[in-house]
Parts: structure tokens; sequence; C-alpha cells
């Protein structure tokens, strides 16, 4: 709880689901004991109703935006790079997102990944001689959300990188639903 509060451990723990975040986020959900959530919010419509709401709940100081000119690639392929999309989606977005900014030349970016090493990414970063950032999934996260401009693999934590950032231009794999519901049409 983002105020510190702390709960009665006398009650039994509950458990609620993804069926239930219209419950947990009432204003008048008041716990008395600590709770398990086995779900993961992935649900495009509740998360837009909620928005300001999810986005309090990160007590991240927010830095300045970077420039227009910049770009981000989150690339995720670890334990889903059969889903992941080829070497050619990237190029593709990378072209129409300097396309869509007005810029001829090619424009400043940085690569986030799970997997490094993967020969996607390696071939990105040697095309278009981008940055590969090397932080945790939190400062990775805390660093993403100063960008206006996105390319996603797909997955929650990219949705939630450009969701806190408030991006304006976002580009990702319609067949990302594969492996999570729908969370980015309604944004």
């Amino acid at each position: 709880w983002k105020g510190g509060r702390i709960l009665n451990k006398k009650y039994p723990l509950k458990t609620y689901y993804d069926k239930d975040i219209d419950i947990l986020f009432k204003d008048q959900f008041e716990p008395k004991s600590s709770f398990v959530f086995k779900g993961n919010f992935q649900n495009g419509k509740f998360l837009l109703k909620n928005k300001t709401k999810i986005r309090k709940m990160f007590c991240y100081k927010k830095e300045p935006s970077f420039k227009k000119s910049k770009l981000i690639l989150m690339v995720r392929l670890a334990d889903v790079a059969h889903l992941a999309p080829p070497l050619d989606f990237y190029i593709e977005a990378i072209e129409d997102m300097q396309s869509k900014l007005g810029f001829k030349t090619k424009i400043e970016g940085y690569i986030a990944s799970d997997t490094p090493n993967h020969k996607i990414v390696k071939k990105l970063i040697s095309i278009y001689n981008y940055k590969l950032i090397s932080k945790n999934a939190t400062q990775t996260l805390k660093y993403a959300i100063r960008f206006r401009n996105f390319i996603l693999t797909g997955g929650s934590y990219h949705w939630l990188a450009a969701f806190l950032a408030d991006a304006e231009h976002v580009i990702y794999p319609e067949h990302t639903y594969m492996w999570h519901g729908d969370i980015y049409s309604d944004f």
C-alpha cells in the first residue's frame, strides 16, 4: 500500500482473482487482512477505466521526458521468442516511426531486452547503432517511461512502460494477444 498501512494478520488471508479486480479498485475497499491477487490485470477496458488510479500507485519520481527524436524498442524474447515478431517487424516499425516523426535521418534509439544476446537484438544494434539499456527491471521501467515513442514486442511489462510514459506513438504486433488479454487497443 502506498500509504504504508499494515494489515492485520489475525484475519484469514483472502485470495482475489482477475474476476475480482473491480472489487479491489472500489474506493470503499478496505481489507481487514493481507490478501493475495492471483491474476494479471490484463483487461484493457478495466485498465482504461482506472488509468489515473493505477498511475498513482507508481510512486516513481517522474524525470523529464526525452525529446521526440528518441525511441525505445522493448524486445521480449526469452520464454516467448517463438511468439515474438521477426526482425522484419522491427525494421518496418522503425521506418514507420521515423516517417511518423518526420525524421529523414536515423532517430536516436535504445533497446531494452530480457535477452540482449539474441540475434534479433544484436542485429538491430548493428543496423541502427542503437544503445542497449543494461538495467534491472525496475530501473529499466523508470528509464523507459521517459520516452514518448515505443516499439514493443508485446506483453504487459512493455505495455506498462508505454502506459506510465503516456506515450505518443506506440507500435506493437497485433498477434500479441496470443499470450495475454487485449491491453493495447483501448489505448
